[in-house]
């Protein structure tokens, strides 16, 4: 494994660890506070008791796989956009915005439908509990309203952030997320005069914070001209683009769909192991996805960096960043899972729920803090490395490889063979992260990695 104290001291590199800084820091405070709105659902809701929690839980799955698949595409036009932005090209970056734009409304659109018209039988793969499926399809149907204002936000913001204009979709995510905890509590609990509404409350009150973050964040790019501020005509439909933009954008949304679907598997075996099981996962779902937002920014940071240097040719100083970035992924997240051992208690106590959920949580949170360093090194390597280099057809044999030909036979006989507690199925599932981890090393090493897209 690398050591990450090895060969040059931490913060030697002003220029870089500035920029790194600028870039990185902003996505962070905007991924932990997106992850937040789900966690502030959850634990407003789990006073109204565990089938409330476990049915918002697997519905905010459902919407988890469609932000997993924006990221797929507007990932996939980052890497064209931070070398573009290295050479300045911005008519080249609205024609990436374009499509990437158009691709995400797509496929926002068609979930929405999905989950409109036949939200019963989507919480029915999950789960056979009548009461789950009844107060998760009820979310799904308000919420999936949501889904088209999302995709129009992801991709605007990737491209703000890959531009250097990071601060912009931070701030009104923060704002975004102070106007639904707000209306949580109005409209969870009926204070101020407004009705209960419980679980339909809580997706009403992620609606409107989904608007308002779509509103603002596009009306300040047109109005201060930043580079994502396309017109129509500039975002123009160019069969060769396209075609170029496809080859590696493709291979990039099916390792997201492919993963998406494997890590969706994962949780339909959690939710057939019962109520409470469901209930735990969960509660731990909206943790871990800040705790990986916290280092999501440095993944961001790292593709953007290393973008910007292969889009002039400095294959040297990219390889050299991508070791850097990986010596500070690994050295923060042991500190920070660390922290979260510590502070767990602490955490869980604000969901009020019963002990034996409490008590599964709490083995589930200290499995995922153990790996979190490994799950961090994979997200640098294949996120912030692997892709920005445009080397999106290993990432996907090595992503998608590792759930489907480890990870989900292993949690299936853990779960119904086996018939293991949670805890242990969860800490099978973490095989797979190992097995990319040794890849992601011999890849990196080998800079096969290293191309320059835009020529």
């Amino acid at each position: 494994m690398i050591n990450p104290l090895t060969k040059e001291k931490f913060f030697s590199d002003k220029e870089f660890y500035k920029t790194m800084f600028n870039i990185a820091i902003p996505i962070s405070i905007q991924n932990v506070i997106s992850s937040s709105l789900n966690m502030v659902d959850t634990i407003m809701i789990g006073s109204l008791g565990a089938t409330c929690v476990a049915s918002v839980g697997i519905a905010n799955r459902l919407f988890f796989i469609l932000i997993l698949l924006l990221f797929g595409i507007s990932t996939g036009a980052t890497v064209f956009t931070s070398q573009y932005w290295g050479k300045k090209d911005i008519p080249n970056i609205r024609k990436v915005l374009g499509m990437a734009l158009s691709s995400s409304l797509f496929v926002g659109f068609i979930m929405m439908v999905v989950m409109l018209t036949i939200p019963h039988l989507v919480m029915s793969i999950f789960t056979k509990d009548s009461e789950i499926i009844k107060y998760g399809s009820l979310f799904l149907k308000i919420n999936s309203i949501s889904f088209v204002f999302t995709s129009i936000t992801f991709t605007y913001a990737f491209i703000c952030r890959s531009t250097g204009n990071t601060k912009l979709p931070m701030f009104i995510t923060i704002f975004c997320l102070g106007i639904n905890t707000l209306l949580n509590y109005c409209l969870i609990f009926g204070n101020f005069g407004f009705p209960q509404m419980g679980v339909a409350g809580a997706a009403i009150s992620t609606n409107i914070a989904r608007f308002f973050e779509c509103f603002f964040l596009i009306l300040l790019i047109y109005l201060n001209n930043y580079p994502a501020a396309a017109k129509i005509r500039e975002m123009r439909f160019d069969f060769s683009f396209f075609k170029n933009f496809l080859k590696t954008t493709m291979p990039i949304i099916s390792n997201e769909f492919f993963w998406v679907i494997g890590i969706t598997i994962y949780s339909i075996i959690y939710a057939r192991m019962g109520t409470n099981e469901i209930a735990a996962i969960s509660i731990i779902s909206p943790i871990e996805s800040i705790a990986i937002g916290i280092f999501f920014g440095l993944a961001n940071a790292c593709s953007i960096m290393l973008g910007n240097q292969l889009g002039i040719n400095n294959n040297s100083k990219a390889d050299k960043y991508a070791k850097r970035f990986i010596r500070l992924g690994l050295v923060f997240s042991i500190f920070f899972g660390i922290l979260l051992i510590i502070f767990a208690d602490k955490i869980l106590s604000f969901y009020k729920v019963d002990k034996v959920i409490i008590d599964l949580s709490k083995n589930i949170l200290i499995i995922l803090c153990i790996f979190l360093w490994i799950k961090i090194f994979n997200m640098i390597t294949i996120v912030g490395i692997l892709r920005s280099g445009g080397d999106v057809k290993f990432s996907l044999f090595m992503d998608t490889g590792a759930v489907w030909v480890f990870g989900v036979p292993l949690v299936f006989i853990a779960a119904f063979i086996l018939k293991l507690p949670l805890p242990l199925v969860y800490l099978l599932s973490m095989f797979e992260e190992v097995v990319k981890g040794c890849l992601g090393i011999f890849r990196i090493y080998s800079k096969k990695w290293i191309k320059n897209l835009v020529g």
